[in-house]
């Protein structure tokens, strides 16, 4: 230990807060939380007995940064940031981001019911998460012909109401503040009552509306209730009452953890949710289920009444006291030995080690599908940075361009791009690529890419490399064309055959229906909002 990582270790503050270990280059390498960081950050230090984990991250540490908070709580949910945005060396990282929606109830006097795809830590309210979009869409239109509360803002709630007001349905009450925090309430019990109850209520309002012959409330209800009936099987969300469980299992395998979770709501299970990580080193099972769940409860989701699991966390005291601080509620951490409970956490192990096979599997692959490229392309080193390119247009408007990057055969999506086409006159497909890879080339600020992956046949490529040369730029480069899936490469008059199995092809067609996917969905952006009418003030 250099002597001056012992003094920063000496003058390190006894409050809560986030701790941040440098090498010598400045490199960031590890994010941690603590409720004391100088007792915690000691501790690694001067432990006579270290992990292999704990061995390779210390011999690389000259330095440590500390910021101090008010709480444990606040430490969690900062660590939990810098993680998301410097991506440390020796965290685990999270593969596959996807979030799911949450209901958010705004704190103000007339409280607004909007969707979130995170569960902030403002002072608004949050149910959730969801696990099918259209459920919540469904749920938010019953909750207003219900209750008459507020789903977007003021224009919407007046003049874009799903429900005529003459029909009787979700009467506002805007210039009533009590009577409309009353329905709040209301729909806040309903829409937090379990499935059964809900559909139950509907069904009784649909008939009370039948027998006062209010028949057009009665089948707009109707056709709210058929929509619940189809998308119960595909919906999971807290419930207050009846058995709600999580069910976490895990895998892991060098530096691949897999983790698998099966949601129980009212007795059922209801849904299930995977999730792929990147760790350091093989961690214990304990330092797994503190991560874990520290990661889903404290961060992400509002935890149930139980959350069953293998072994308890490492310091199950401070886990529960946060996850419980940050749901609102008691929750109850269980290792089962026996019975149904076990029976069903065994399932989601399982699953666990399935979905880690398939994502080895899928890592080698993508792996031989670089080296294949490499071989067959000539290329001096690995292309482990490829950018692909394409073009969208209808006839000579909203023409659009975008790139995208995959680096070691993943999608790094904060390095996707989106261009405005501006200088063809018309439609020219060849004259707007050109344009597209000379700007994107043009770029010194941005890395310089091992392969350029073009979205087309030979006009397209031709197009590209006249980029390349005005730009005065020297990059490898490919174009792939559809249908027969085609590669075109520069000098070369006949195109390259794969065989559609091909490690190689699978590669460069995921990359190429990528960057398809990303322009069409800019396309249809600029496409709706020029031709959606402007509404009047």
């Amino acid at each position: 230990m250099t002597e001056s990582l012992q003094q920063s270790l000496n003058q390190l503050p006894h409050t809560p807060g986030v701790y941040q270990y440098y090498d010598a280059n400045g490199q960031l390498l590890y994010v941690g939380k603590a409720k004391d960081l100088a007792k915690r950050v000691q501790s690694y230090f001067t432990k006579p007995t270290f992990s292999p984990w704990t061995k390779l991250l210390l011999s690389e540490v000259t330095s440590v940064k500390v910021v101090e908070v008010s709480s444990e709580l606040e430490a969690v949910l900062l660590e939990n940031s810098f993680i998301k945005s410097l991506k440390p060396k020796y965290n685990i990282k999270l593969k596959d981001d996807k979030t799911y929606p949450f209901l958010r109830v705004s704190k103000e006097d007339f409280p607004v019911f909007t969707i979130s795809r995170r569960a902030g830590h403002d002072k608004a309210r949050y149910y959730g998460p969801y696990f099918s979009a259209t459920y919540l869409h469904t749920m938010l239109k019953l909750l207003q012909e219900l209750y008459g509360i507020k789903i977007a803002n003021d224009a919407s709630y007046e003049n874009r109401s799903s429900v005529p007001k003459q029909i009787g349905l979700g009467a506002r009450s805007l210039d009533n503040k009590e009577a409309y925090q009353a329905n709040v309430i209301k729909a806040v019990k309903f829409i937090t009552s379990p499935q059964s109850q809900i559909e139950r209520l509907v069904k009784q309002a649909m008939v009370e509306a039948s027998e006062s012959e209010r028949y057009e409330q009665a089948g707009i209800l109707r056709d709210r209730l058929m929509s619940l009936f189809q998308l119960r099987e595909s919906q999971s969300l807290f419930s207050p009452t009846g058995e709600n469980r999580d069910y976490i299992g895990f895998a892991q395998s060098g530096k691949l953890l897999s983790i698998y979770i099966l949601f129980e709501r009212d007795g059922s299970i209801v849904n299930h949710k995977q999730l792929m990580f990147e760790t350091p080193a093989e961690l214990g099972i304990s330092e797994l289920y503190e991560f874990i769940l520290t990661y889903l409860y404290v961060n992400n989701w509002v935890a149930p009444q139980e959350i069953v699991v293998e072994a308890q966390p490492a310091d199950i005291e401070e886990t529960t006291k946060l996850v419980r601080e940050q749901s609102g509620r008691k929750v109850a951490i269980v290792v089962p030995q026996r019975g149904e409970l076990k029976k069903r956490l065994e399932t989601a192990i399982d699953n666990a080690s399935y979905q880690l096979q398939l994502e080895r599997l899928k890592t080698k692959r993508t792996r031989q599908g670089l080296l294949d490229l490499k071989q067959l392309l000539n290329l001096a080193q690995l292309p482990k940075r490829i950018e692909a390119f394409d073009i969208s247009n209808l006839g000579a408007t909203a023409i659009v361009g975008a790139t995208i990057v995959f680096i070691d055969g993943k999608p790094d999506k904060n390095e996707y791009r989106k261009y405005n086409i501006i200088v063809p006159k018309g439609q020219d497909d060849f004259a707007s690529m050109r344009e597209l890879v000379f700007r994107r080339v043009s770029n010194a600020k941005r890395a310089v890419p091992d392969l350029l992956l073009i979205d087309g046949g030979k006009g397209q490529l031709s197009a590209a490399l006249d980029a390349l040369k005005l730009a005065q730029k020297s990059i490898p480069i490919i174009s792939l064309a559809k249908k027969q899936e085609l590669i075109f490469v520069p000098n070369q008059s006949d195109p390259i055959a794969l065989a559609h199995d091909s490690d190689a092809l699978l590669l460069l067609t995921a990359i190429r229906d990528e960057v398809h996917r990303y322009v069409i969905g800019f396309h249809r952006f600029k496409r709706n909002r020029k031709t959606l009418p402007r509404q009047k003030n």
